[in-house]
């Protein structure tokens, strides 16, 4: 599942600076295997060396990156990890990365897709594609957005104007 975006190298040795999309701590540390995808769609399973206690920013190094160069290569990938180590959800709480797919709903019937996240200042930002291709950018919050039901695969925008 889709944790987190790697920044930029931090420090010489190889290091590299994460930024999660959650407040709570996964469940990562040295030698937990792990996916990131590249800003080119390549696809490397990397193994943790070291990672910080910290979580925004949290400092990971990777197994066979020990330069400031060698490591850039990894700014701006994203890195998953299995669901596994992910943390724990709340009562009506979903994963981010669960929203990407699922059909949007007004009044019951279906107007499109969310197709993408993008992290904002106060919430995720969901990007909403309507069936006639527009695309539109709504903020992830219970103003605009009522139940999402993963078992359907749906989510609710009680906010039909933000579609218009």
């Amino acid at each position: 599942m889709l944790t987190a975006r790697l920044s930029s190298s931090h420090g010489l040795d190889g290091t590299i600076k994460a930024l999660f999309f959650s407040s709570r701590p996964t469940r990562l540390k040295p030698q937990t295997n792990v996916k990131v995808v590249l800003k080119n769609g390549k696809e490397e399973h990397l193994l943790i060396d070291r990672i910080s206690k910290s979580m925004n920013p949290c400092y990971i190094h990777f197994n066979g990156y020990n330069t400031k160069e060698s490591v850039k290569v990894l700014s701006g990938a994203e890195l998953y990890i299995p669901r596994s180590l992910a943390p724990g959800l709340e009562e009506g709480e979903v994963y981010t990365s669960d929203l990407i797919g699922l059909k949007v709903l007004i009044d019951g019937n279906i107007v499109g897709e969310c197709i993408s996240i993008i992290d904002g200042f106060q919430s995720i930002i969901l990007e909403i594609e309507r069936e006639d291709k527009k695309r539109f950018l709504i903020p992830y919050m219970s103003v605009f957005f009522g139940r999402v039901s993963l078992e359907a695969n749906t989510i609710e925008l009680i906010k039909p104007e933000l579609l218009e």
